[in-house]
């Protein structure tokens, strides 16, 4: 069903929460629309998330959880299942945060499909865990088997590390530790 600019002005009034609406035109991701606090998840005004964010959205993903989020997308369109998928996007203040994307096809524009997208700050979802992660005096680091990538590090391993910040977005585990 092709959309109609009336008709994304609806879904993006009526859907709750953190919400996209996104274009994907090849391997560009254009924004259609975004709902106002969505880039304070980002520790971001909205002008610095729209300017990151401009031409092609996918620019504030991580450049390690690109492909994976392009294939699910690819995926999504394909078999016109729901895309549900945890990646990491860059955050002002804190390097990087992880979100959960939830995101279902609702036509198209201009022949290609259009996305609506609510979005959860997964780091919330997982902060129980983190707080006991980080309850402990050992250092624990969890590390991608296949890349070798870093991808969590608790308080006692950065401290102990004497590093400044927890910014290990992109390390691999032996050159972090």
């Amino acid at each position: 069903m092709e959309l109609t600019k009336e008709t994304i002005d609806y879904l993006a009034k009526v859907t709750p929460g953190y919400v996209a609406i996104y274009r994907v035109n090849g391997s560009v991701v254009e924004t259609l629309y975004h709902s106002p606090d969505l880039p304070d998840q980002n520790g971001m005004s909205r002008e610095e998330y729209d300017r990151l964010t401009a031409g092609n959205a996918s620019t504030i993903v991580l450049s390690e959880d690109l492909p994976g989020l392009m294939n699910a997308l690819r995926r999504c369109i394909e078999t016109g299942e729901p895309l549900d998928y945890h990646y990491r996007v860059i955050h002002k203040t804190q390097g990087f945060d992880w979100v959960h994307a939830r995101a279902r096809i609702c036509g198209e524009l201009k022949g290609c499909p259009v996305f609506l997208a609510t979005y959860v700050n997964a780091s919330v979802e997982t902060d129980i865990y983190r707080k006991i992660l980080n309850s402990t005096d050992r250092m624990i680091y969890i590390c991608d088997s296949k890349t070798r990538k870093l991808l969590y590090a608790n308080e006692t391993a950065i401290k102990r590390r004497k590093s400044i910040s927890g910014d290990f977005a992109g390390s691999t585990c032996y050159s972090y530790m």
